[in-house]
């Protein structure tokens, strides 16, 4: 069904503000950014922050906002991590509802339109859809998460559907789009101090705040999967982070009525990292190391029965649903097409050289691709 037509922001002002944070995403940006032009209501801003990238990034972004207005570049000073990059956007966004897209990812051509009818229509803060896991056009496609129907989520609904070792979803995966106003009005902001997981601890945040999230079922997201991907290596000191910045949320909410369930989800991050410490000690043959770790938390040793990469799905939540329908697989490759990628077969190598996959095919107003 197509959305219902949606009113303009007032003031000149953009509808969504696009936020696009990128290091060393030459092999995907092109295909990022094309996914944004192609969307089906033009009242939009494109914030691409280079976080210090030492590959062709940049000059990528740079060409395609010389061919379109809308498509701003802006460069941290240094290397930052992409929290500081999408806090720096935030603060820049122009837009009604904020919207934040991966360098390496795709929107489908209406998903804009189709959430901010759904947030205006629930009055939501946030409003989000399912991701789909591919690797290549024709690749198995993954749901990640298998809902029933369309929801609303709260702070109490997060915390109990996002806790780690539970088998359970992990809304912190989502990509939503934030309504402006209400995010600002919280002054909560990306933690700079994460390089994982930062999603989930900043929408939680705002959930503690008392902001709504809508999602909605069907998925327009497309999430690209690639040796690169930064959820691929996780270590023991990166979930020790997230046990720390939980740590942090129950110092920030001392008083909040869903204390007890804060406890629990800083419990199980330490569960999780202890576990880690104990696979990282055992695989580097630390006989002694492990014993220590094994001694002080005995709770990691069941888990050892559990291979490590079902584990670190579990600790990241992640829940792949199959999802090989024709209309979704459609959809995929109509994406892939408005935004100039081929929906062509690749192979497993032609994936650690992803700059295969997409030759640069767009032109500038000149008929020239960019100079890298």
């Amino acid at each position: 069904m197509t959305p219902a037509p949606i009113a303009s922001a007032a003031g000149g002002e953009p509808l969504v503000s696009i936020v696009l944070p990128a290091y060393n995403a030459e092999a995907h940006i092109s295909s990022a950014v094309g996914s944004v032009l192609a969307q089906s209501i033009p009242d939009w801003e494109l914030l691409v922050i280079d976080d210090g990238s030492t590959d062709a990034t940049l000059k990528l972004a740079e060409w395609e906002a010389e061919r379109d207005r809308r498509v701003q570049v802006h460069r941290m000073n240094r290397n930052s991590g992409v929290s500081a990059a999408r806090n720096r956007a935030f603060e820049m966004a122009r837009g009604r509802w904020i919207a934040i897209l991966d360098s390496d990812d795709l929107m489908a051509p209406d998903r804009l339109e189709r959430l901010v009818t759904l947030g205006e229509r629930y009055g939501a803060d946030m409003v989000s859809d399912n991701i789909v896991e591919f690797t290549c056009p024709d690749s198995p496609l993954h749901k990640f998460f298998k809902l029933h129907g369309d929801l609303t989520i709260d702070a109490e609904h997060y915390l109990r559907h996002t806790m780690f070792f539970h088998g359970s979803l992990h809304y912190g995966l989502l990509k939503p789009l934030f309504r402006a106003e209400a995010v600002r009005r919280t002054a909560q902001r990306y933690d700079e101090r994460l390089r994982l997981a930062e999603d989930d601890d900043f929408y939680l945040r705002l959930l503690l705040e008392g902001l709504t999230l809508r999602v909605c079922a069907s998925p327009f997201y497309f999430y690209r999967q690639h040796r690169d991907a930064s959820t691929q290596q996780i270590t023991a000191k990166d979930v020790s982070a997230l046990a720390e910045a939980s740590d942090r949320l129950l110092a920030d909410f001392t008083s909040h009525p869903l204390r007890a369930l804060l406890i629990q989800r800083y419990r199980a991050f330490q569960r999780a990292s202890n576990y880690l410490r104990l696979v990282e000690s055992l695989r580097s043959k630390d006989i002694m190391g492990a014993i220590s770790i094994a001694a002080r938390w005995p709770s990691s040793l069941p888990l050892l029965r559990t291979p490590i990469q079902t584990m670190l799905n579990r600790v990241l939540g992640r829940v792949e649903e199959p999802a090989e329908d024709a209309e979704l697989r459609g959809l995929l490759h109509e994406t892939l097409r408005l935004a100039g990628e081929p929906a062509e077969a690749c192979s497993p190598a032609d994936t650690d050289n992803p700059l295969q996959l997409r030759p640069i095919d767009r032109k500038n107003d000149q008929g020239n691709e960019p100079a890298l």
